[in-house]
């Protein structure tokens, strides 16, 4: 038997009674992406509808890269429930404002357009919206557009001063950072939902990738669970080479400074330093936000604040977990049952011991995890168990995983008077047992269905989805308050852009300085 380090002194009798406590002051809240899509599939060529607000400064509805690229946000709430209620509302919302376009269901996006015609989110004139876009367009130069338009969940957890206190560490969010980094694997393998992609997404490579030929005008990899995840998908070979230091939070602080602060030669030729803007700067990262990361510590940052300085001064409020794909076959593309493991699966990463990060263990963690992505399906996969360093199948690995959950599971249906993480332990667990359970495997199931067409079954959920969700359709509060909103939103980009003061120079200098 393969011993693991995973011992939970937190559950003896004394801190079961704390976490009991404090499970119901969990504080959640989820962001969640979506690409704009015409009747054929097609990616949306109009601009970010009227009707939805100002994407400058909607709390709730907003957009990522693109014209097309939906995110909505909820506010936070102790309830997982009423955050899926709310994200509900809000995607019914949109879509009862999108006329003929539909939202596209996957993580990896529909049939696009030339790079050159995907319009870049367009946030206004003020200080803040020019710097929102010309930061995009630095990506746009620096990544290309296609991937930009890679979508999906983020989930963001804070836990209550009580419990971190008991860890009796500076910043106890780097713990449970550095064991979801050793495990991250599990969700690709348990929610990963992009094993294949659209050619248009697969000409816009610049690289050589493995993929197989499904029919035409669809790729994929037979075993593959997340290519999203993979460098196929959101990846970045310079970044690649960063080696952020997530042992701390004042180690992880200066390993992401110095990339702010360090100028990157291939950058060199993207337009920085007068008008018209086409980067922010030369550097190997223009702002914190642009660093890929599967887990971020994260605050909430004072306007015009730097967020490394708003980091340093505040601490680790919470953490935002991104490598969550979209799931197609969910309406709002994720269910209470994958929140519900997430939230055992944190707390877990939380209060095991969590060893400091070492190179060889980086490397293994990165092996691992690239093996489920382009792999995990396949049954006869192997990982490194990151303890012993000796090779330990995928199967094995997870149920002991699992097992090591059950307890705080228990507790979790304790504290809220239900079955239900429980349940989605025993979910998960035969996912593990069965790959033809994953969302993965059911996705290439559809594209049988559908003339093994990436496009015309993601086109077919989109409609479906759409339907359904209209079918329900807003209570007359709710679609008020949402028309309110988007309302006071357009005045509200108005008034911040007749009151500029200053120049958008000082302004870009003082969020960009160094700490």
């Amino acid at each position: 038997m393969i011993l693991t380090h995973f011992e939970i002194p937190l559950l003896d009798s004394k801190y079961q009674e704390l976490l009991l406590q404090t499970i119901p002051q969990f504080k959640r809240g989820i962001e969640k992406e979506s690409l704009r899509i015409n009747q054929s599939g097609a990616l949306s060529q109009t601009p970010h509808p009227h009707m939805l607000g100002s994407k400058l400064t909607h709390p709730y509805i907003t957009t990522d890269y693109a014209e097309a690229l939906i995110e909505l946000v909820t506010p936070t709430s102790h309830c997982l429930p009423s955050l899926l209620n709310y994200l509900t509302a809000l995607q019914t919302f949109v879509l009862m404002n999108l006329s003929d376009e539909y939202l596209w269901p996957n993580s990896m996006p529909c049939a696009l357009p030339d790079q050159k015609k995907i319009a870049i989110a367009n946030y206004g004139t003020s200080h803040r919206g020019r710097m929102k876009s010309i930061y995009r367009n630095g990506l746009m130069h620096r990544y290309g557009s296609s991937m930009q338009m890679i979508a999906g969940i983020h989930y963001n957890l804070s836990f209550p001063k009580p419990l971190l206190d008991a860890l009796n560490e500076s910043d106890p969010y780097f713990r449970l950072i550095r064991n979801f980094k050793r495990y991250a694997w599990l969700i690709s393998y348990l929610f990963g939902a992009s094993p294949a992609i659209d050619h248009t997404y697969a000409d816009s490579l610049s690289f050589p990738n493995p993929l197989l030929k499904l029919n035409d005008n669809t790729l994929y990899l037979p075993s593959s669970t997340s290519l999203r995840l993979s460098d196929i998908g959101y990846t970045s070979p310079i970044q690649k080479k960063l080696h952020i230091n997530y042992n701390g939070l004042d180690s992880y602080i200066q390993s992401l400074n110095k990339a702010l602060n360090t100028v990157h030669p291939q950058y060199n030729h993207i337009h920085y330093k007068t008008e018209p803007y086409e980067q922010l700067n030369n550097h190997i990262l223009q702002i914190s936000n642009e660093y890929y990361s599967n887990i971020r510590p994260k605050c909430v940052a004072p306007e015009h604040t730097p967020f490394l300085q708003a980091l340093s001064q505040q601490g680790t409020e919470y953490v935002e977990i991104r490598s969550i794909d979209l799931n197609p076959f969910e309406p709002i593309g994720i269910n209470l049952d994958t929140f519900y493991f997430l939230d055992i699966l944190l707390t877990f990463c939380l209060l095991s011991k969590s060893p400091l990060l070492t190179s060889d263990i980086i490397y293994q963690i990165e092996r691992n995890h690239a093996t489920v992505i382009y792999s995990g399906r396949n049954k006869n996969v192997q990982l490194i168990h990151l303890d012993s360093n000796k090779t330990i199948s995928l199967a094995s690995y997870g149920e002991l995983l699992l097992a090591q959950m059950q307890p705080i599971a228990d507790l979790f249906d304790q504290a809220h008077q239900t079955t239900q993480y429980g349940n989605t332990i025993n979910t998960q667990y035969n996912k593990i047992k069965n790959t033809e359970l994953t969302p993965a495997s059911q996705v290439l199931q559809l594209l049988t269905q559908h003339d093994n067409s990436w496009l015309n079954a993601m086109t077919h959920l989109a409609k479906t989805h759409k339907e359904a969700l209209l079918l329900k359709k807003l209570n007359k509060h709710q679609q008020i308050e949402f028309e309110k909103m988007a309302h006071q939103s357009r005045l509200k980009q108005i008034e911040i852009e007749e009151n500029q003061t200053g120049t958008f120079k000082d302004y870009r200098h003082q969020l960009l300085k160094p700490l």
